[in-house]
């Protein structure tokens, strides 16, 4: 399994055809990184790697609320995530687990928002 992280990514040659066909699936390349622009086609795009890296792609989360990474692998909800392996922002298990998280999470959400 290689796992592969939102900010960008390093594979080895993939060639003009794999280049091009990436890029047409949302994948861009600027400064050696290859990154995910448009996340619309991100299933073709899991293919096309896993194709390139003779391997299953996973993709890490970001914790909205910390900024740590990890794999929905680890969440207790992975079964009945609706955005489960999507290289999105989530809320990891250490800040679910505290006390008034969600008051933190909407008030953090807010901030964001300039509400």
């Amino acid at each position: 399994m290689k796992v592969i992280k939102k900010e960008g990514f390093r594979l080895p040659y993939v060639g003009k055809t794999k280049f091009i066909e990436l890029t047409r699936n949302g994948v861009d390349y600027k400064g050696g990184l290859f990154f995910i622009r448009d996340f619309n086609k991100l299933e073709r795009v899991k293919e096309i790697l896993s194709e390139i890296l003779n391997d299953e792609i996973v993709f890490t989360q970001t914790c909205f609320m910390c900024g740590s990474m990890f794999l929905c692998a680890s969440c207790e909800h992975n079964n009945v995530c609706q955005s489960r392996d999507l290289p999105l922002y989530c809320i990891c298990e250490e800040c679910s687990s505290k006390t008034n998280s969600y008051e933190k999470y909407v008030e953090k959400s807010a901030r964001m928002l300039s509400v």
